[in-house]
């Protein structure tokens, strides 16, 4: 499906998938700058370290889902250019966005990927699962079009488990993120909604659990940066 006939198709999709799409569209031309500047220049060096970890092969056939601009992709065939890269995202405007030629786009909803079975060697997605109107889902949709075997990266912000740098960080989030991002943006409900998903998401071990229920089994899991995010390997289960 192409990004014009996704649009064309909104109609089909609940009223929480709207309002995150709308979102979005709202920050998509500043979102790269944003990630940057609220990740204090870590973000590019979380997409190396998990790019290393998925450890594409020539030739391979990867799905990044939830790709905004494409910066994971771009990571990705920076390690094996001849990767066969297929960036997927529900929001038309920020995936417009992408470099030409980081990777063949896709507009697509994650509940409801647009593709075959077993049509992928692996998979990326990094700070979209949390955005999903039911996560388990979306892992279970990605564990379809994988491969028997297949591997996949999860990056992800997972809850901190260490309860000093847990403290440190939710400030953060509850009061630099949603004021320069909403500055910077122009949207400050963008941000607080952003911050709000990191607040309501899972620890590293419930979303351990959670994977494990979806046909994956958890390879090895690093977190970056004293925990602010987290990269998740895993292998589905043939």
């Amino acid at each position: 499906m192409s990004v014009h006939q996704y649009l064309e198709s909104e109609r089909t999709r609940g009223p929480a998938s709207a309002a995150v799409r709308r979102i979005f569209s709202e920050i998509a031309p500043r979102y790269d700058l944003l990630n940057t500047i609220l990740s204090l220049g870590q973000d590019r060096r979380w997409r190396r370290v998990a790019s290393r970890m998925v450890d594409p092969q020539s030739g391979e056939r990867f799905l990044d889902l939830a790709a905004g601009t494409g910066a994971f992709s771009s990571a990705l065939r920076e390690i094996r250019p001849d990767l066969r890269l297929v960036a997927a995202d529900f929001c038309a405007p920020i995936l417009s966005r992408m470099p030409a030629g980081a990777a063949a786009r896709v507009g697509a909803d994650g509940l409801r990927l647009p593709f075959q079975d077993e049509t992928f060697d692996g998979f990326v997605i990094a700070f979209g699962l949390r955005n999903f109107e039911n996560p388990g889902m979306g892992l279970r949709e990605l564990a379809r079009v994988l491969k028997p075997g297949g591997r996949g990266l999860v990056l992800e912000f997972l809850r901190p488990e260490s309860s000093a740098f847990g403290f440190l960080y939710r400030m953060y989030l509850r009061a630099w993120v949603p004021l320069v991002g909403g500055i910077l943006s122009g949207s400050f409900s963008a941000y607080r909604h952003l911050t709000g998903t990191i607040h309501g998401f899972f620890s590293r071990r419930e979303f351990a659990s959670l994977v494990e229920q979806t046909g994956f089994r958890v390879i090895e899991a690093r977190e970056l940066t004293f925990g602010a995010a987290t990269a998740v390997r895993v292998q589905k289960i043939s």
